[in-house]
């Protein structure tokens, strides 16, 4: 009698563990919809414009997905810049030149995924920059230094659709 007593607070033990267990839902990334340039993006690890530049603030360069806001693309639309509060540009270019930025997207919300280092404008380059700016007019513009910026080569940008 103790026996089966004992068996029997046993499976009610385990019979109640087993009910208790809690659900676990996974999600594998999903590819962000919108309007897709290059590769798509996926909406794992997201950065903005603030974080990343923290995030590289070593010297390093990082994989990310980074999402901001344009104010600017070229005329030939082969770069674009992202307007970003901590004072340091964000300019991003297509890897090895494989797509063109449309002068649509300026003033979107976009989401690309590439890979950001810190680097140097020359003035020659800065001079380059102005005169292939589709919105800065060069009138009075006199570059003197160099600038720090962050250099975003991007795989593939994603307008995405709110």
């Amino acid at each position: 009698m103790k026996n089966a007593v004992i068996y029997f607070a046993i499976h009610l033990l385990l019979f109640s563990a087993c009910q208790n267990s809690a659900k676990v839902n996974l999600r594998a990334p999903q590819a962000i919809k919108g309007i897709v340039i290059g590769d798509s993006v996926l909406d794992k690890n997201i950065k903005t414009t603030e974080s990343l530049i923290a995030l590289i603030a070593h010297g390093d360069a990082v994989k990310a997905n980074l999402k901001g806001k344009v104010n600017a693309v070229s005329k030939k639309g082969n770069w674009l810049r992202l307007e970003n509060g901590t004072g340091r540009e964000i300019m991003v270019s297509a890897i090895d030149d494989k797509f063109n930025f449309p002068q649509s997207v300026i003033g979107k919300e976009v989401i690309l995924y590439g890979e950001a280092k810190l680097g140097k404008l020359s003035v020659e380059e800065q001079n380059q920059l102005a005169v292939e700016d589709a919105n800065k007019p060069l009138e009075g513009v006199v570059i003197t230094s160099f600038k720090d910026v962050v250099f975003f080569e991007a795989r593939g940008l994603v307008v995405a659709i709110k």
